[in-house]
Protein backbone atom coordinates (compact mmCIF):
# COMPACT_ATOMS: atom_id res chain seq x y z
CA UNK A 1 0.00 0.00 0.00
CA UNK A 2 2.80 2.40 0.88
CA UNK A 3 4.51 1.80 -2.46
CA UNK A 4 1.25 2.44 -4.34
CA UNK A 5 0.62 5.66 -2.38
CA UNK A 6 4.18 6.86 -3.00
CA UNK A 7 4.12 6.07 -6.71
CA UNK A 8 0.85 7.97 -7.10
CA UNK A 9 2.13 10.97 -5.10
CA UNK A 10 5.36 11.09 -7.14
CA UNK A 11 3.43 11.05 -10.42
CA UNK A 12 1.25 13.95 -9.27
CA UNK A 13 4.02 16.04 -7.73
CA UNK A 14 5.65 18.91 -9.62
CA UNK A 15 8.81 20.16 -7.96
CA UNK A 16 9.96 21.15 -4.49
CA UNK A 17 7.10 23.61 -3.91
CA UNK A 18 4.55 20.85 -4.40
CA UNK A 19 6.54 18.61 -2.04
CA UNK A 20 6.61 21.30 0.66
CA UNK A 21 2.85 21.83 0.42
CA UNK A 22 2.14 18.11 0.51
CA UNK A 23 4.32 17.49 3.55
CA UNK A 24 2.90 20.51 5.36
CA UNK A 25 -0.51 18.85 5.27
CA UNK A 26 0.76 15.89 7.32
CA UNK A 27 3.34 17.67 9.47
CA UNK A 28 0.84 20.17 10.90
CA UNK A 29 1.55 23.76 11.95
CA UNK A 30 5.18 24.31 10.95
CA UNK A 31 5.27 28.02 10.08
CA UNK A 32 7.87 29.82 12.24
CA UNK A 33 7.45 32.93 14.33
CA UNK A 34 9.08 35.61 12.16
CA UNK A 35 10.33 37.83 15.01
CA UNK A 36 10.24 35.71 18.17
CA UNK A 37 10.59 37.12 21.66
CA UNK A 38 13.84 36.02 23.31
CA UNK A 39 15.46 36.24 26.71
CA UNK A 40 19.18 35.83 27.41
CA UNK A 41 19.39 34.17 30.80
CA UNK A 42 23.16 33.76 31.12
CA UNK A 43 26.42 34.66 29.37
CA UNK A 44 29.93 33.63 30.30
CA UNK A 45 33.31 32.76 28.79
CA UNK A 46 34.38 29.13 29.03
CA UNK A 47 37.61 27.72 27.57
CA UNK A 48 38.05 30.58 25.15
CA UNK A 49 34.43 30.58 23.95
CA UNK A 50 31.51 32.84 24.80
CA UNK A 51 28.46 30.83 25.86
CA UNK A 52 25.00 32.39 25.86
CA UNK A 53 21.93 30.70 27.33
CA UNK A 54 18.83 31.97 25.51
CA UNK A 55 15.12 31.15 25.67
CA UNK A 56 13.15 31.61 22.42
CA UNK A 57 9.38 32.05 22.76
CA UNK A 58 7.53 30.00 20.10
CA UNK A 59 3.93 30.04 21.33
CA UNK A 60 1.97 30.20 24.57
CA UNK A 61 3.59 27.77 27.00
CA UNK A 62 6.34 26.77 24.56
CA UNK A 63 9.86 28.12 24.91
CA UNK A 64 12.99 26.65 23.33
CA UNK A 65 16.06 26.85 25.59
CA UNK A 66 19.30 26.94 23.65
CA UNK A 67 23.01 27.59 23.94
CA UNK A 68 24.89 29.81 21.51
CA UNK A 69 28.64 29.06 21.55
CA UNK A 70 30.84 31.64 19.88
CA UNK A 71 34.61 31.99 19.54
CA UNK A 72 35.86 34.60 22.03
CA UNK A 73 37.17 37.89 20.64
CA UNK A 74 35.47 37.21 17.29
CA UNK A 75 34.12 40.04 15.16
CA UNK A 76 31.92 40.47 12.14
CA UNK A 77 29.36 38.00 10.85
CA UNK A 78 30.36 34.37 11.40
CA UNK A 79 29.13 31.11 9.85
CA UNK A 80 26.62 29.16 11.95
CA UNK A 81 25.93 25.49 12.65
CA UNK A 82 22.66 24.60 14.38
CA UNK A 83 22.89 21.10 15.89
CA UNK A 84 19.75 19.08 16.70
CA UNK A 85 19.23 15.58 18.06
CA UNK A 86 16.81 13.65 20.24
CA UNK A 87 19.62 13.69 22.83
CA UNK A 88 19.50 17.50 22.88
CA UNK A 89 22.28 19.88 23.73
CA UNK A 90 23.43 17.69 26.63
CA UNK A 91 24.04 14.85 24.16
CA UNK A 92 26.06 17.07 21.84
CA UNK A 93 28.21 18.42 24.68
CA UNK A 94 28.86 14.90 25.97
CA UNK A 95 29.27 12.88 22.74
CA UNK A 96 30.42 15.54 20.24
CA UNK A 97 32.49 17.91 22.37
CA UNK A 98 35.62 17.49 20.22
CA UNK A 99 33.68 18.23 17.02
CA UNK A 100 32.10 21.33 18.60
CA UNK A 101 35.52 22.54 19.78
CA UNK A 102 36.85 22.07 16.24
CA UNK A 103 34.00 24.16 14.81
CA UNK A 104 34.60 26.93 17.34
CA UNK A 105 38.33 26.93 16.62
CA UNK A 106 37.55 27.42 12.93
CA UNK A 107 35.55 30.57 13.71
CA UNK A 108 32.09 28.98 13.46
CA UNK A 109 29.21 29.73 15.83
CA UNK A 110 27.40 26.65 17.19
CA UNK A 111 23.79 26.71 18.43
CA UNK A 112 22.40 23.82 20.51
CA UNK A 113 18.60 24.05 20.95
CA UNK A 114 16.37 21.78 23.04
CA UNK A 115 13.28 21.60 20.83
CA UNK A 116 10.00 20.65 22.48
CA UNK A 117 10.10 17.24 24.12
CA UNK A 118 13.92 17.23 24.11
CA UNK A 119 16.40 17.80 26.94
CA UNK A 120 15.20 20.52 29.31
CA UNK A 121 11.74 20.51 27.75
CA UNK A 122 11.02 16.81 28.43
CA UNK A 123 10.92 15.24 31.90
CA UNK A 124 11.33 11.67 30.56
CA UNK A 125 10.98 9.48 27.47
CA UNK A 126 7.48 8.33 28.43
CA UNK A 127 6.32 11.96 28.50
CA UNK A 128 7.79 12.46 25.02
CA UNK A 129 5.83 9.45 23.75
CA UNK A 130 2.64 10.87 25.25
CA UNK A 131 3.35 14.25 23.64
CA UNK A 132 3.75 12.52 20.26
CA UNK A 133 0.42 10.74 20.75
CA UNK A 134 -1.27 14.02 21.68
CA UNK A 135 0.07 15.80 18.60
CA UNK A 136 -1.21 12.94 16.44
CA UNK A 137 -4.64 13.11 18.11
CA UNK A 138 -4.77 16.83 17.29
CA UNK A 139 -4.03 16.16 13.63
CA UNK A 140 -0.35 17.13 13.67
CA UNK A 141 2.92 15.48 14.60
CA UNK A 142 5.69 16.07 17.09
CA UNK A 143 8.11 16.18 14.14
CA UNK A 144 6.10 19.08 12.74
CA UNK A 145 5.95 20.88 16.09
CA UNK A 146 9.72 20.53 16.50
CA UNK A 147 10.22 21.78 12.95
CA UNK A 148 8.26 24.91 13.88
CA UNK A 149 10.54 25.33 16.90
CA UNK A 150 13.67 24.88 14.77
CA UNK A 151 12.50 27.31 12.08
CA UNK A 152 11.69 29.88 14.78
CA UNK A 153 15.17 29.45 16.27
CA UNK A 154 16.62 30.00 12.78
CA UNK A 155 14.58 33.21 12.43
CA UNK A 156 16.09 34.47 15.70
CA UNK A 157 19.63 33.48 14.71
CA UNK A 158 19.49 35.02 11.22
CA UNK A 159 18.59 38.38 12.79
CA UNK A 160 21.63 38.40 15.10
CA UNK A 161 24.37 40.87 14.08
CA UNK A 162 27.10 38.27 14.67
CA UNK A 163 25.65 35.63 12.28
CA UNK A 164 26.21 35.49 8.52
CA UNK A 165 22.71 34.63 7.20
CA UNK A 166 24.22 33.30 3.98
CA UNK A 167 26.39 30.68 5.74
CA UNK A 168 24.08 28.51 7.86
CA UNK A 169 24.22 24.73 8.22
CA UNK A 170 21.98 22.28 10.11
CA UNK A 171 23.59 19.28 11.78
CA UNK A 172 21.18 16.49 12.74
CA UNK A 173 22.68 13.61 14.69
CA UNK A 174 21.97 10.52 16.80
CA UNK A 175 23.80 9.23 19.87
CA UNK A 176 21.91 5.90 20.09
CA UNK A 177 23.66 2.54 19.62
CA UNK A 178 22.45 0.46 16.67
CA UNK A 179 21.25 -3.15 16.58
CA UNK A 180 22.92 -6.17 15.08
CA UNK A 181 21.78 -7.09 11.58
CA UNK A 182 20.88 -10.53 12.94
CA UNK A 183 19.05 -10.05 16.22
CA UNK A 184 18.60 -13.24 18.22
CA UNK A 185 14.90 -12.42 18.37
CA UNK A 186 12.56 -9.45 18.16
CA UNK A 187 10.76 -8.70 21.39
CA UNK A 188 8.10 -6.41 22.73
CA UNK A 189 8.98 -3.40 24.88
CA UNK A 190 10.28 -4.08 28.40
CA UNK A 191 10.71 -7.83 27.78
CA UNK A 192 14.15 -9.10 28.75
CA UNK A 193 15.95 -11.42 26.38
CA UNK A 194 19.31 -12.77 25.29
CA UNK A 195 20.14 -9.57 23.40
CA UNK A 196 19.26 -5.94 24.14
CA UNK A 197 17.37 -4.20 21.32
CA UNK A 198 18.13 -0.49 21.04
CA UNK A 199 15.74 2.18 19.82
CA UNK A 200 17.09 4.42 17.11
CA UNK A 201 17.09 8.21 17.32
CA UNK A 202 16.55 9.34 13.70
CA UNK A 203 14.61 12.55 14.46
CA UNK A 204 17.68 14.81 14.38
CA UNK A 205 18.61 13.83 10.82
CA UNK A 206 14.99 14.13 9.66
CA UNK A 207 14.57 17.59 11.21
CA UNK A 208 17.81 18.77 9.62
CA UNK A 209 16.59 17.76 6.15
CA UNK A 210 13.11 19.20 6.71
CA UNK A 211 14.62 22.50 7.87
CA UNK A 212 16.69 22.56 4.70
CA UNK A 213 13.58 21.84 2.61
CA UNK A 214 11.61 24.76 4.07
CA UNK A 215 14.42 27.24 4.78
CA UNK A 216 16.22 28.49 1.67
CA UNK A 217 18.81 30.24 3.85
CA UNK A 218 20.24 26.88 4.95
CA UNK A 219 23.34 26.30 2.84
CA UNK A 220 24.32 22.81 4.01
CA UNK A 221 22.72 19.87 5.81
CA UNK A 222 24.54 17.12 7.71
CA UNK A 223 22.21 14.25 8.63
CA UNK A 224 23.68 11.38 10.64
CA UNK A 225 21.97 8.34 12.14
CA UNK A 226 18.72 8.97 10.29
CA UNK A 227 16.23 6.63 8.67
CA UNK A 228 17.10 5.99 5.05
CA UNK A 229 13.42 5.37 4.24
CA UNK A 230 10.16 5.53 6.19
CA UNK A 231 9.07 2.46 4.23
CA UNK A 232 11.72 0.39 6.03
CA UNK A 233 9.61 0.69 9.20
CA UNK A 234 7.01 -1.47 7.40
CA UNK A 235 9.46 -4.18 6.29
CA UNK A 236 9.22 -6.19 9.53
CA UNK A 237 6.68 -6.94 12.24
CA UNK A 238 8.85 -5.16 14.81
CA UNK A 239 10.40 -1.71 14.61
CA UNK A 240 12.85 0.15 16.83
CA UNK A 241 11.97 3.70 15.86
CA UNK A 242 10.32 5.92 18.52
CA UNK A 243 6.93 7.46 17.86
CA UNK A 244 8.28 11.01 18.06
CA UNK A 245 10.40 10.37 14.95
CA UNK A 246 7.44 9.29 12.78
CA UNK A 247 4.90 11.31 10.81
CA UNK A 248 1.41 9.78 10.42
CA UNK A 249 0.32 9.63 6.79
CA UNK A 250 3.67 10.76 5.38
CA UNK A 251 3.90 7.88 2.89
CA UNK A 252 0.83 9.20 1.08
CA UNK A 253 3.00 12.20 0.17
CA UNK A 254 6.71 11.41 0.20
CA UNK A 255 9.52 9.35 1.68
CA UNK A 256 12.89 10.51 2.99
CA UNK A 257 14.70 10.13 -0.37
CA UNK A 258 12.16 12.54 -1.91
CA UNK A 259 13.06 15.15 0.72
CA UNK A 260 16.77 14.60 0.16
CA UNK A 261 16.46 14.86 -3.63
CA UNK A 262 14.62 18.19 -3.27
CA UNK A 263 17.61 19.63 -1.37
CA UNK A 264 19.83 19.52 -4.48
CA UNK A 265 22.07 21.35 -5.31
CA UNK A 266 22.79 22.34 -1.70
CA UNK A 267 25.50 20.43 0.16
CA UNK A 268 24.14 17.29 1.87
CA UNK A 269 25.94 14.79 4.07
CA UNK A 270 23.92 11.63 4.83
CA UNK A 271 25.80 9.02 6.83
CA UNK A 272 25.38 6.26 9.43
CA UNK A 273 21.84 5.66 8.17
CA UNK A 274 19.58 3.05 9.76
CA UNK A 275 16.53 1.03 8.76
CA UNK A 276 13.32 0.50 10.73
CA UNK A 277 14.95 -2.07 13.00
CA UNK A 278 17.74 0.39 13.89
CA UNK A 279 20.31 -1.60 11.91
CA UNK A 280 23.12 0.37 10.26
CA UNK A 281 22.94 0.27 6.45
CA UNK A 282 26.06 -0.53 4.46
CA UNK A 283 26.98 1.58 1.45
CA UNK A 284 25.51 -0.68 -1.29
CA UNK A 285 22.09 -0.89 0.41
CA UNK A 286 22.06 2.84 1.07
CA UNK A 287 22.90 3.64 -2.56
CA UNK A 288 20.12 1.34 -3.80
CA UNK A 289 17.47 2.93 -1.58
CA UNK A 290 18.65 6.46 -2.49
CA UNK A 291 18.74 6.04 -6.27
CA UNK A 292 16.51 9.08 -6.91
CA UNK A 293 18.77 11.19 -4.67
CA UNK A 294 21.88 10.14 -6.56
CA UNK A 295 20.12 11.02 -9.81
CA UNK A 296 19.12 14.49 -8.54
CA UNK A 297 22.62 15.23 -7.24
CA UNK A 298 24.22 13.82 -10.37
CA UNK A 299 23.00 16.94 -12.10
CA UNK A 300 24.18 19.17 -9.20
CA UNK A 301 27.77 17.94 -9.11
CA UNK A 302 29.52 15.11 -7.25
CA UNK A 303 30.88 17.32 -4.43
CA UNK A 304 27.41 18.40 -3.32
CA UNK A 305 26.34 14.98 -1.98
CA UNK A 306 28.28 12.89 0.54
CA UNK A 307 26.53 9.53 0.95
CA UNK A 308 28.42 7.04 3.09
CA UNK A 309 28.10 4.41 5.80
CA UNK A 310 30.29 6.52 8.11
CA UNK A 311 32.04 9.88 8.18
CA UNK A 312 35.50 10.62 9.66
CA UNK A 313 34.72 14.16 10.84
CA UNK A 314 31.39 15.93 10.66
CA UNK A 315 33.07 19.17 11.75
CA UNK A 316 35.52 19.10 8.82
CA UNK A 317 32.66 18.55 6.39
CA UNK A 318 30.64 21.43 7.88
CA UNK A 319 33.63 23.81 7.83
CA UNK A 320 34.26 23.02 4.16
CA UNK A 321 30.57 23.37 3.30
CA UNK A 322 30.38 26.82 4.90
CA UNK A 323 33.66 28.14 3.49
CA UNK A 324 33.37 31.28 1.36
Amino acid sequence: MAVRYLDDARRRRSGAVSLREGLKAVLGAIDPVASPLTQTTRQQTISGSVVEAVAVHVEDGIQVPLLVLKPANSSGRLPLVVAVAQGGKRGFLFYRSAEIAHLLASGTVVCLPDLRGIGETSPDQDATGRAAQLEMALGGSLVGARLKDLRTVLAYLRARPDIDPCRIAIWGDSFAPTNSSELVMDEIENEAGPEVEHQGEPAGALLAMLAGLYEDSVQAIAALGGLAEFTSVLDHAFTYVPMDALVPGVLKTADIPDIAAALAPRRLLFAEAIDGRNVRLEQPALSRSWGRVLEAYGRAGPRQLSLSASVPSTADWLIAALAK
